[in-house]
């Protein structure tokens, strides 16, 4: 009775939102010059070169979502946008996220 009562949820769950819906037509908007000022404040002071060095990272990272955004899967955009999200907001961890998520995907772990 616990398995069949288990499969019927599972069923319901993999049937209410399929994994390969495509991803919203652009990555969110992260306002990068903020993050960026906070990230060059982080030790000693604020850094023109650390600055300027993740601006050209976050630059990046979002030229690189931006070309693939549409074909990523939703589940996987929409965790990445919420684990970025804790922090602020910063593509250079949203691309990091979508990359290891989509890693571990393509070579899921088998049970022994």
């Amino acid at each position: 009775m616990y398995k069949q009562t288990m499969r019927a949820a599972l069923l319901m769950l993999a049937s209410a939102a399929p994994l390969a819906a495509p991803a919203p037509e652009a990555p969110p908007r992260y306002d990068v010059e903020a993050h960026c000022t906070k990230v060059s404040a982080i030790g000693a002071g604020p850094t023109a070169m650390i600055k300027k060095s993740c601006m050209d990272m976050e630059q990046e990272a979002y030229d690189k979502l931006k070309g693939i955004w549409p074909t990523l899967p939703i589940n996987t955009v929409k965790h990445c946008e919420r684990v970025t999200g804790m922090t602020g907001g910063s593509y250079t961890l949203l691309e990091s996220c979508i990359e290891m998520e989509l890693e571990e995907a393509a070579k899921p772990r088998k049970f022994k």
